[in-house]
């Protein structure tokens, strides 16, 4: 579960490269995705992320296949480059704005990536300029075998990275049954300035009401309903976008 914009340069963890590396403790997430204005989800956040978030749907290429695959995000901002849940304090520090942060940004600087079959790896972002070498919390003890820190965030990442191949496989399967369809929102700030969100997909309500009693109860039991419910009520968000941007 990669974010181009958040993941600069994941390098799997190797005990003897990175032996020194330290966390800091006080790492400020908010810094991470102050100029990021999508964020990758996986299906057990929708419940909290529908209440901050417009969340939708953008396709992906996975790498070791060809099959379409369609990714949910939280929409954070308007344009790109933008988070409108970001603000600066008088040092010149972010800070989060929202209730909910995703959990791909809780999980930064560690990140994961998936390998061929159903192996991943639990990585670092090598390019984040906050590795400290004297202070803070240790990947591996004096014996290069891993601290309690690295198994923590090796059990975190094997649940994203199991989360993530489950949301995937779920949200591909609604589009593969049609309902999905891009669309293109338009945004009004209460100054009058328009904003057009395009390149997303979003459930298309008459397809829904279509479906079979059968396909119906498909998705209550998959649980997938749920995740249609929680990103139909989500699109109310976009007039929080507005309501930020005009602020």
């Amino acid at each position: 579960m990669i974010h181009s914009g958040l993941h600069k340069n994941l390098l799997p963890i190797v005990a003897e490269q990175h032996k020194t590396l330290r966390c800091p403790t006080d790492v400020n997430t908010a810094e991470f995705v102050r100029n990021i204005n999508v964020m990758c989800l996986i299906g057990s956040e929708f419940g909290a992320a529908c209440k901050e978030f417009p969340i939708l749907f953008i396709p992906s290429q996975s790498a070791d296949t060809e099959k379409p695959q369609v990714v949910p995000v939280a929409v954070m901002g308007l344009q790109d480059g933008e988070n409108l849940f970001v603000s600066t304090d008088a040092d010149g520090r972010a800070q989060w704005g929202a209730r909910y942060m995703p959990a791909l940004v809780r999980f930064y600087p560690f990140g994961v990536t998936a390998l061929k079959g159903q192996r991943w790896a639990l990585c670092v972002d090598d390019a984040w300029e906050g590795w400290a070498r004297g202070e803070g919390e240790s990947l591996f003890d004096e014996h290069v075998q891993p601290t309690a820190f690295l198994q923590d965030r090796f059990k975190h990442g094997e649940s994203l990275h199991n989360e993530a191949t489950l949301t995937v496989e779920a949200c591909s399967k609604l589009h593969e049954m049609r309902l999905l369809h891009e669309r293109v929102f338009n945004v009004t700030t209460r100054d009058g300035q328009s904003y057009s969100i395009g390149g997303f997909y979003a459930v298309d309500q008459e397809r829904l009401a279509s479906l079979s009693r059968s396909e119906v109860a498909d998705l209550f039991r998959s649980g997938q309903m749920g995740m249609i419910m929680a990103h139909q009520i989500s699109l109310d968000n976009l007039g929080v976008l507005a309501e930020r941007r005009w602020e």
